[in-house]
């Protein structure tokens, strides 16, 4: 996309303070700024980035949730990130909310569902056929959630992964 990166750093994966890094990155005068950070670390960086006056585009990976959004505030507000959701989780949502009392986050309540469906498949072929669960694996092919399941073979099942953007709150799918 004609972007180059122009500062590299690691942080620890349960950091809370990031302003040391965020320092060398308004340093640098960058224009964006992609951290594919683990849940609880994304909202106190990007609070910190703009309290330290980084105004850049902000892009994450797909494990904010709209907890997460909530507690960045307008921070996190045209934050980019990429995600796989499952787009038909009502009855999955319904299900959750009676066993827990609570809505979930259905980014990560619907990878556990069809993680755990994938595997229970896994398992049954590999009695079926004698074979390894890794072996078997790559021979599952069934209905997720919302796509079909298929390793083909492979060690990873195909899935498109789409972009959001946070606006006023909500996420939103980026245009196509």
């Amino acid at each position: 996309l004609g972007g180059s990166v122009v500062v590299s750093e690691r942080v620890n994966p349960s950091q809370k303070d990031f302003r040391t890094v965020l320092a060398k990155i308004k340093t640098a005068g960058v224009d964006g700024i992609y951290f594919p950070f683990l849940p609880n670390t994304i909202a106190p960086f990007a609070k910190q980035a703009r309290e330290l006056g980084i105004s850049g585009i902000f892009m994450t990976g797909d494990s904010i949730s709209l907890d997460e959004v909530a507690q960045a505030g307008s921070s996190a507000e045209n934050m980019y990130f990429t995600n796989l959701y499952a787009e038909n989780t009502k009855d999955l949502e319904s299900k959750y909310e009676a066993k827990f009392g609570e809505k979930g986050d259905m980014t990560f309540v619907s990878f556990g569902y069809d993680g755990v469906k994938t595997l229970i498949e896994a398992v049954r072929i590999s009695r079926k056929d004698g074979i390894s669960v890794s072996d078997a694996m790559r021979k599952v092919d069934i209905r997720g959630l919302d796509r079909k399941i298929n390793f083909d073979g492979k060690q990873y099942s195909e899935k498109l992964e789409y972009l959001y953007k946070v606006e006023n709150g909500e996420f939103v799918e980026v245009q196509r």
